[in-house]
């Protein structure tokens, strides 16, 4: 019975990474926000995910389900702590799908480069991270990356 067991979770595993692998995924952690603050009042929110894209020219932009509100007006930056080999383009996008601010884009190399997504966004503004993978290959593991977006 446990060799039986086994084999099939032996064979439902791959199978498994297979599928993630080949859909592509970003999976967005919220994080409670530090105590730090601007002179704006400003939060740091942590965000985590993973990014990957197969046989795409420039991979597709893959959208997070964690919707975000500022508190009020003001810049929207995002700094990384990590990013994908590949590196990573990223924007914002609002309730109707436009694209608020500017795409910008992080090379594997720019941590600690913090860069403004969005400038003088209105308070109580609602919105998701969009993130693409620079280049496409499936062999440029890491795929993840982590960092702090400010709101």
């Amino acid at each position: 019975m446990t060799t039986s067991g086994t084999r099939h979770g032996a064979r439902l595993a791959p199978f498994l990474l297979s599928a993630v692998l080949l859909t592509g995924c970003t999976a967005e952690e919220p994080a409670a926000p530090s105590s730090a603050g601007s002179k704006r009042d400003a939060r740091d929110h942590m965000i985590s995910g993973t990014v990957y894209a197969e046989g795409a020219d420039e991979g597709p932009w893959l959208v997070s389900d964690v919707v975000r509100t500022t508190t009020e007006r003001g810049d929207i930056t995002l700094t990384f702590t990590s990013l994908p080999e590949a590196g990573i383009r990223v924007k914002l996008l609002d309730k109707p799908n436009r694209t608020i601010g500017s795409v910008q884009t992080w090379q594997k190399d720019e941590t600690g480069v913090a860069k403004v997504l969005a400038e003088g966004v209105a308070g109580d503004t609602a919105f998701v991270n969009a993130f693409e993978q620079l280049d496409p290959c499936s062999n440029c593991s890491p795929y993840t990356f982590e960092g702090t977006q400010r709101y």
